[in-house]
């Protein structure tokens, strides 16, 4: 399936683009350490072929590159902002607020949030339910409840799993992967326990309850660096780290992917919608700098041209997950048209 899938990606990014501005300005991009290796190599294409000065390109974590790029008046702005979720309704506001008036959207590609663990360690293989009773901070008390997560080993979960205490390295708070963590894993797993399930029926706030993730250590440990958690598994075998999908195959002679709901972490699964961990990647570009920063009208769609995704694509030579084929035509649209983006569609 995904030769076929890049095999229709050479077709697609065929179409000729428009000559870029003239220089005026660099271009600097903050966003999420996952996109940042993709963001980077396509930033230095876009600005050397536009003849503009080398691109900055700025590690930040998903959250503060959107607060960022929409800065208060008078404070330094960056003109784009490369992330692993979409702007929230209150983030549009802030730029609304701040007089960052028009901010483009485009989905660029697919992350797979991957939870890994050492090849020397014991095999885990589980459920959505099963990763919200070991990181959730607070989960069923069995009196109709919430309480503290009791949970010291997996085993006490579920007598399956391996005797050994519960050990998960993973990305701070202002981390887009720790934010989709919460919800593609803790959420939809305790909307998948019957007794949890009927307490949020009964009471809407406890939706963001039961995102809450533990913090108490040494059952979590918090790393600012996805390498440094790679790093950490091999020399921890029981533990399981959480990080993105380039990681894993950049580790893959000594780390494996943990199967979740009986699907591992490939491309495969994440284009069939089998792996629960499958998230998108966005770029915004401020669209009232574009024409004064030499390239920027260009950035959005260069995360889709045929050098980029072709058959000796760059961005797929540094473990880059193109979008599905009829997304990437959207997208490639998009990218052309560079529309306004509409507060309406952003989720709360």
């Amino acid at each position: 399936m995904i030769s076929f899938l890049r095999a229709a990606v050479i077709l697609v990014t065929t179409a000729g683009l428009a000559a870029p501005a003239a220089a005026r300005d660099h271009i600097w991009i903050v966003g999420s350490g996952t996109a940042h290796p993709f963001t980077a190599a396509v930033a230095k294409r876009v600005a050397a072929a536009a003849g503009g000065p080398a691109p900055i390109v700025e590690h930040t974590g998903t959250t503060l590159a959107l607060a960022y790029l929409c800065a208060a008046t008078g404070a330094p702005r960056p003109n784009a902002a490369s992330v692993t979720r979409r702007m929230k309704k209150r983030e549009f506001d802030t730029c609304q607020k701040n007089g960052v008036g028009e901010i483009v959207e485009i989905p660029i590609g697919l992350d797979i949030l991957v939870v890994a663990q050492s090849k020397a360690g014991p095999p885990l293989r589980l459920t959505l339910g099963q990763m919200f009773l070991a990181l959730a901070k607070d989960i069923p008390d069995g009196d109709g409840e919430l309480g503290a997560n009791p949970h010291h080993k997996w085993s006490e979960i579920d007598r399956s799993l391996p005797d050994v205490r519960i050990d998960v390295r993973m990305l701070p708070e202002t981390s887009g992967t720790r934010e989709a963590l919460q919800e593609l894993f803790l959420l939809k797993g305790a909307q998948g326990i019957p007794e949890l399930a009927r307490l949020m029926a009964q009471d809407s706030s406890l939706r963001k309850r039961v995102r809450a993730m533990r913090s108490d250590h040494p059952f979590v440990a918090v790393h600012e660096d996805q390498s440094v958690i790679a790093r950490e598994l091999v020399r921890n075998p029981n533990a399981v780290g959480v990080f993105g999908y380039r990681f894993l195959q950049a580790n893959k002679e000594t780390l494996r992917g943990v199967t979740i709901e009986g699907a591992e972490p490939t491309e495969e699964n994440a284009y069939a919608g089998r792996y629960s961990g499958t998230r998108r990647l966005y770029v915004y570009v401020n669209k009232g700098e574009i024409g004064a920063v030499a390239g920027l009208d260009r950035l959005p769609a260069e995360f889709m041209s045929s050098e980029a995704l072709g058959p000796e694509g760059y961005l797929l030579a540094l473990g880059f997950v193109p979008l599905p084929i009829e997304e990437l035509v959207k997208s490639m649209a998009l990218a052309k048209a560079m529309p306004p983006l509409r507060r309406e569609l952003l989720p709360d």
